[in-house]
């Protein structure tokens, strides 16, 4: 396929290249937090995307012309690839909170407090689906959303339009992120678990020793009180916790865009 349509005369390139950057936003706008969830119609999520796309091809980008179908066909699934990885690494973040929220619900005792969760479509724990909203706020309020789009427009790297590679540096690069954010809900989670740990501990040597005492009429409110007042005197540093891995993004953007 030539750059120029040789009949009618018509320059395909800046079509081919909307095509391409629509295709990338539509992957990230697909999964981005706060944004690419079952709240927000699929038709505003892709005429966001298109309307973003048109403002790239105007600022400058611009793709190869493919050889042949099979070609296009490629480059459009890479693009979608690359774009849903650009908004899957912050997802990841969300993700880990809402996991330490859902481990540390079960330990205090409300694993059957659940609210219903539309970016999943499933039930899920009320401190998950809390903390989650929080972190989403956070995204939002320090422009993470910004930072993707960014990424998505190769400010942090030299891909090119229609030239990701999804190779195995791209899957390892996933996989380190992967465990960070399971490293991160551990984290999150500790201190009411260590707190829930010593307190049935104490518990367990009040019967030992007070054998007349009903541990069980007792154990169920303190460790809901205890659980909920650490949460609650814990949301800053949740706060700080996602300020600082969301200001990480840039440079995951930095490295992933730039391998080969």
């Amino acid at each position: 396929m030539d750059l120029v349509d040789k009949t009618l005369n018509i320059n395909w390139t800046p079509f081919w290249t909307w095509l391409l950057v629509s295709t990338r936003l539509i992957g990230v706008f697909s999964i981005i937090p706060a944004v690419g969830t079952n709240q927000i119609p699929i038709f505003a999520r892709t005429s966001i995307s298109i309307v973003i796309g048109v403002v790239f091809v105007f600022s400058g980008m611009s793709a190869a012309m493919p050889e042949n179908m099979v070609e296009a066909a490629v480059m459009l699934l890479t693009e979608f690839i690359l774009g849903f990885i650009l908004g899957f690494v912050p997802s990841m973040i969300i993700g880990a909170v809402a996991v330490s929220g859902q481990v540390t619900t079960g330990a205090i005792g409300l694993g059957q407090a659940n609210m219903m969760d539309p970016s999943l479509g499933a039930q899920v724990a009320i401190l998950a689906r809390i903390q989650s909203l929080i972190a989403g706020v956070v995204f939002l309020l320090i422009n993470g959303h910004h930072s993707v789009i960014r990424a998505a427009s190769d400010a942090f790297g030299s891909v090119g339009v229609g030239k990701f590679d999804p190779n195995i540096n791209v899957v390892m690069l996933l996989i380190d992120r992967f465990s960070h954010a399971f490293e991160l809900a551990v984290s999150l989670s500790a201190p009411i678990l260590v707190t829930v740990l010593i307190a049935n501990f104490v518990l367990g040597l009040i019967t030992r020793f007070v054998s007349q005492v009903n541990i069980f009429i007792i154990s169920l409110p303190l460790t809901i009180i205890m659980g909920l007042y650490i949460t609650i005197y814990t949301t800053s540093g949740l706060v700080e916790h996602l300020i600082k891995e969301f200001s990480y993004l840039e440079d995951v953007y930095t490295v992933l865009q730039t391998l080969k």
